[in-house]
């Protein structure tokens, strides 16, 4: 009998090294195969059509699909046939999940993916750039803008899928 491969696990030690965040603004060419993390990642498609599989889930993404995976679960994400994906993506570890934002998030099991109208957008790319400047500076304060910044993209993920949800 043969076996699918395994999922690739992306570990804390792999990716934090003096933080315990990154943040990535990149171009997704092609498939990401079949992987889990050891943390949080919330990801914002700036441009682009592609697919995301969580937990053996397909979705159609596009510009505005904005979601939040959790150590819990696995995902592929991959452009649609030609095309690329321009997203952000923010990894975070669990340090970063206050204990009432945890509360906000998961007491209703409600899908953490919705598509942000287009009006929301142009805050969430400022949300994440800020995140990005943040994190490649040492400046006074940063562990508090790069916490306010990713609690205002989780509120507004949030609002987005329980509006959604009707």
């Amino acid at each position: 009998m043969v076996y699918p491969p395994l999922p690739t696990r992306l570990t804390n030690d792999e990716y934090f090294s003096s933080s315990t965040f990154r943040i990535f603004h990149q171009h997704i060419e092609e498939q990401v195969d079949l992987h889990w993390h050891e943390f949080y990642e919330i990801s914002f498609v700036v441009s682009g059509e592609g697919y995301n599989i969580v937990n053996g889930v397909p979705m159609t993404i596009a510009r505005g699909n904005l979601f939040l995976l959790t150590p819990a679960d696995f995902h592929i994400i991959g452009p649609s046939r030609g095309n690329s994906l321009e997203i952000y993506n923010l990894i975070f570890s669990d340090e970063w999940m206050e204990p009432q934002m945890r509360e906000l998030l998961f007491h209703n099991p409600v899908e953490l993916s919705a598509v942000m109208t287009e009006s929301m957008t142009p805050d969430l790319i400022a949300c994440f750039s800020l995140i990005m400047k943040e994190s490649a500076s040492q400046l006074s304060g940063r562990r508090l803008m790069v916490g306010s910044a990713l609690n205002r993209i989780l509120i507004e993920l949030l609002r987005a899928c329980e509006a959604e949800a009707g």
